[in-house]
């Protein structure tokens, strides 16, 4: 079998910075099985092509969009023919192959990762906000062969705009994010937090809840891993709240570094005001680390066993859930091996199984 992803970007040649994990796990996975051609709308200035975890990359380079999907038709040409082509993400990486094709492309996948579908207009975030994005995304689902969501949150939202979906979670390596073999020692108690700091991850609420918690009495730490799109807006606002010295702010770092933090953590706190599922929850999940946060994505589906949901935009309401699990260590660790075991029933090779049946039913 022939396959043809279109993403955004995230498959840098090095396989380390500038790539979303999720999509090399899956590459690597699924090139065993079929012959796998990923196209990289955004990824380098000048057009490429090398291989990566299996598949074959071809990157798109910058231009005019007239040039871009010239190129891409040239590619696909080239390359194909295909007997699926799957969209990671609705809107762009969906329509950008319907545009340049010059003739009828393979039954197409949409996988759906949140954004497509949510309206938060108070952040200008969504891309269902205006009345043509509303029209973008009824037209894209409507389309495709198959649609996919990670989580039952995002499928509801979705169903808006079509009735059929596919229910898939969205796992990680379960042999990279493993148990810690004992708890890390304490106090102080560590919070963990991964994500850009940006508007929709919310960490603002995050650091009110903190403020809460210490005035409460707890000696915690937090470490917070992403990239600033928000101008040191976040490390500002920990210093006016009087967490200078509490909270530490992280660059990216790749995932198996990464996995050692989630080991070394009480808790995974978590504060989006939108998920499509969230992929450091399904990694803190393996981790065996308890989750608390806001209700979406995967803390939205999951039962109160195996992570604790907060109101969305309540700092009030995340310190109480952050001070009951710091003042329970037998419920921590409950919930924490009942999130392996969710993590361990669902992890990514679940996942890339799911995709190629998916596949192989439209060919």
């Amino acid at each position: 079998m022939r396959v043809a992803w279109v993403v955004p970007g995230g498959v840098d040649r090095g396989g380390v910075e500038r790539v979303i994990p999720f999509q090399l796990w899956l590459m690597q996975r699924l090139s065993r099985e079929v012959e796998l051609h990923v196209w990289a709308l955004r990824q380098e200035p000048e057009p490429g092509d090398w291989p990566l975890c299996g598949a074959q990359v071809h990157c798109l380079g910058d231009g005019s969009r007239a040039a871009r999907l010239e190129r891409f038709r040239e590619s696909f040409e080239q390359h194909g023919p295909f007997d699926v082509l799957h969209a990671m993400w609705a809107g762009e990486p969906q329509l950008f192959p319907a545009r340049a094709a010059a003739g009828p492309l393979p039954p197409t996948v949409v996988s759906l990762t949140g954004g497509e579908v949510a309206c938060l207009p108070q952040i200008r975030y969504g891309g269902c906000c205006t009345w043509r994005g509303r029209l973008v995304t009824w037209r894209c689902l409507q389309r495709a062969a198959v649609v996919i969501c990670w989580t039952d949150f995002i499928a509801h939202q979705a169903r808006r705009y079509r009735r059929r979906l596919e229910r898939l979670p969205l796992g990680c390596p379960t042999d990279l994010f493993t148990p810690a073999p004992a708890p890390p020692a304490a106090p102080p108690y560590r919070l963990l937090h991964v994500g850009s700091q940006n508007r929709v991850k919310d960490q603002g609420t995050l650091l009110r809840a903190c403020a809460e918690v210490v005035r409460r009495g707890w000696d915690v730490r937090l470490d917070l891993f992403g990239c600033d799109i928000l101008d040191g807006e976040r490390p500002r606002q920990a210093a006016e709240l009087g967490l200078a010295d509490r909270v530490t702010f992280h660059p990216v770092i790749a995932s198996a570094d990464l996995a050692a933090h989630y080991r070394g953590a009480h808790l995974y706190v978590h504060s989006s005001l939108h998920e499509g599922a969230c992929l450091a929850l399904a990694e803190a999940a393996a981790s065996g680390l308890p989750c608390v946060g806001t209700r979406v994505g995967y803390l939205h589906d999951w039962p109160p066993e195996v992570g604790l949901a907060t109101p969305v935009g309540d700092p009030l309401a995340l310190a109480e859930g952050i001070c009951a699990l710091l003042a329970d260590p037998a419920r921590r660790a409950a919930m924490g091996a009942a999130a392996r075991q969710w993590a361990v029933a669902h992890n990514v090779d679940q996942t890339a199984a799911g995709l190629l049946r998916i596949y192989r039913s439209l060919v």
